[in-house]
């Protein structure tokens, strides 16, 4: 089973031990949530430019940045100081909800299937609780090209 704290920093050596679907969904979250620049990324990894680049040529999708800033955002100075909120900008905690910590948990089709590599699940289900913008995060790991997904959606406001 792999997981990875969505709000919380990690180490190079943590990253390279989550599947490449994870490290995107992670780095995406990053960059999309806390507006983190490409040098706030390697600074918190330790990494040199030639490992970023091995890093992402290996993920599923290209890592959009929101352009160049100067300077480091005050949400990744939050993040990076462990003072990150699991709140999007004009959203509120649900009550009791104010200090969870969202957590990604996928288990590979590799470690499921050691006996039969050959052989693939045609369906699986799994629960995420999370706002939106994690729902689509989560989706964005599906990404073979050709493929054709069948999703079944139950929304619950809680």
């Amino acid at each position: 089973m792999e997981s990875v704290k969505l709000n919380q920093p990690i180490t190079y050596d943590e990253l390279k031990l989550l599947n490449p679907s994870l490290q995107f969904l992670y780095l995406e979250h990053l960059i999309k949530d806390y507006k983190a620049r490409r040098k706030d990324l390697l600074e918190m990894l330790r990494i040199s430019p030639p490992t970023w680049q091995r890093i992402t040529q290996g993920l599923p999708n290209k890592l959009a940045f929101n352009g160049k800033p100067e300077h480091p955002s005050e949400e990744w100075l939050r993040f990076i100081n462990g003072e990150a909120e699991d709140v999007t900008p004009n959203e509120q905690p649900a009550p009791g909800q104010a200090d969870a910590e969202p957590e990604v948990e996928i288990r590979p089709i590799s470690t499921v299937l050691i006996a039969k590599p050959d052989v693939l699940p045609r369906q699986f289900s799994f629960t995420l609780d999370g706002t939106v913008s994690d729902l689509a995060a989560l989706l964005s790991v599906f990404t073979e090209e050709n493929a054709v997904y069948s999703f079944d959606l139950t929304i619950r406001k809680e």
